[in-house]
């Protein structure tokens, strides 16, 4: 493993080579074409979360981009913590296949379109309140 020097105003950081999970992953596979359990790609089998709202979904439907598959996966970790209130997490965003930036645009557009309360603090991810549309009130999940 080479090391990746790095020069900052405050000194010189010695960092390791980045990884590449996908090739790792691969290599540990006794066989290529076999699926991996390590990177999931959709909701384990076994888990059963609460019935979803169809009317919010459909609202979140009609927003462009990527917002109705992070309205999807804001559901489902809702209904997996059965509370309205959900972080958007990067191996959720993965596993909807919805990027950093997507997801951000996404929440803006949820958010304009009054389905979303989104608290926001720097170098944190956003806390997310997913509300009945229309309304100021959080979403009844059941």
């Amino acid at each position: 493993m080479r090391k990746i020097i790095r020069r900052y105003p405050f000194g010189i950081v010695h960092q390791p080579e980045p990884r590449n999970e996908k090739a790792e992953v691969l290599a540990r596979s006794p066989h290529p074409s076999e699926p991996v359990a390590d990177v999931p790609v959709a909701p384990p089998p076994g888990s059963r979360p609460e019935a979803a709202r169809f009317d919010w979904l459909c609202e979140a439907a009609r927003q462009p981009g990527k917002a109705a598959q992070l309205a999807l996966m804001l559901a489902w970790q809702a209904a997996q913590a059965s509370s309205p209130a959900v972080k958007p997490a990067r191996r959720g965003q993965r596993r909807f296949g919805v990027s950093r930036d997507a997801c951000y645009d996404g929440l803006r557009r949820l958010e304009d379109a009054g389905l979303v309360h989104v608290w926001r603090l720097p170098g944190r991810l956003p806390q997310v309140v997913l509300v009945e549309p229309g309304t100021d009130q959080p979403l009844q999940l059941q």
